[in-house]
């Protein structure tokens, strides 16, 4: 049998069953006032744990922070170690850069070096040309 033939309502495309459900949870999440006595016996709990343990507080701590030096050394630490990598990797990347315009430059020198050459050749070339067919270059 198909579940979706029973439609409700204005939902269409929502089984009988599935607003079943809906209803349900809608009635198992309606808003309950917290007991008034709710706050002292949490309190009262928590005065109990911190004197068990030996310690006496008039403020309940979610968390208990590290007392003394050493705690905020090891996060200066911590800290130091992450910027000094940052920066040599910013310094690494930054001398790469700097050794590749200089292959660049180099190469670009070469090359222009090499055209000049092949340039003069042929220039060299076509003066012997045309001092053998008895053309003067001289004015």
């Amino acid at each position: 049998m198909d579940e979706h033939k029973g439609q409700v309502g204005g939902n269409e495309g929502i089984s009988a069953r599935d607003a079943a459900f809906e209803r349900a949870v809608q009635a198992a999440m309606v808003r309950l006032e917290a007991p008034g006595s709710l706050m002292a016996s949490l309190m009262a709990k928590a005065e109990a744990e911190n004197s068990a343990a030996g310690k006496k507080s008039q403020t309940v701590l979610a968390f208990r922070p590290k007392a003394g030096v050493a705690s905020r050394w090891k996060v200066w630490t911590g800290g130091a170690i992450a910027a000094a990598l940052a920066v040599g990797m910013l310094g690494i990347q930054g001398v790469h850069a700097h050794r590749e315009r200089e292959q660049e430059r180099v190469m670009a020198q070469q090359q222009f070096a090499e055209s000049e050459a092949i340039t003069q050749h042929a220039l060299e070339h076509v003066r012997e040309q045309m001092a053998k067919a008895g053309v003067s270059l001289d004015q």
